[in-house]
């Protein structure tokens, strides 16, 4: 409800303190409650513009037709194995799908993001492993947390330069 300006245009999928996923806006669209068409309710899930009323008219109490909504169209881009708390997200380590990691891997080569050998050695046992616990053991037992952090500080680099 209201004219929501956003700052960025990937936004995390989170419900109740939990992040389940990341989304990229594909457009943004400022309306009164009253423009709001059959259209909209149908592309939002809905089977009517009737329901979609009702159900904002449950989420927003007191909403009237000459109240502004912001309808923000989205796709996924990345679904998490598991729901992670914000705390997670923010450190950089999002426990999405392994070919999601993969992926970042492949970019931090491709883009040479490893600045000494201990992060290209990781990023090579990541690439050769099937599972974040296969990787931790190819690379002699370690902590998960030490190839998570590398993999952070990796996505972070390639955010730097616009490339996730």
């Amino acid at each position: 409800m209201g004219i929501i300006r956003l700052t960025s245009n990937r936004l995390y999928v989170e419900c109740e303190g939990l992040v389940y996923g990341e989304v990229i806006v594909d457009s943004i669209k400022y309306a009164k409650l009253s423009e709001l068409s059959e259209e909209d309710a149908v592309v939002d899930g809905f089977e009517s513009l009737g329901e979609m009323r009702e159900a904002l008219t449950g989420i927003y109490p007191g909403i009237g037709d000459e109240d502004w909504v912001t309808v923000i169209r989205f796709r996924l881009v990345a679904k998490y194995e598991r729901p992670v708390s914000r705390y997670e997200v923010e450190e950089g380590w999002k426990l999405t799908s392994w070919d999601y990691v993969l992926h970042l891997t492949k970019l931090a080569k491709m883009y040479n993001m490893a600045r000494d050998v201990h992060e290209l050695r990781v990023l090579n046992a990541i690439a050769s492993s099937k599972s974040l616990e296969e990787a931790c053991e190819s690379l002699g037992g370690v902590s998960d947390s030490y190839v998570k952090a590398i993999v952070a500080r990796m996505r972070r680099r390639l955010r730097r330069i616009g490339v996730v």
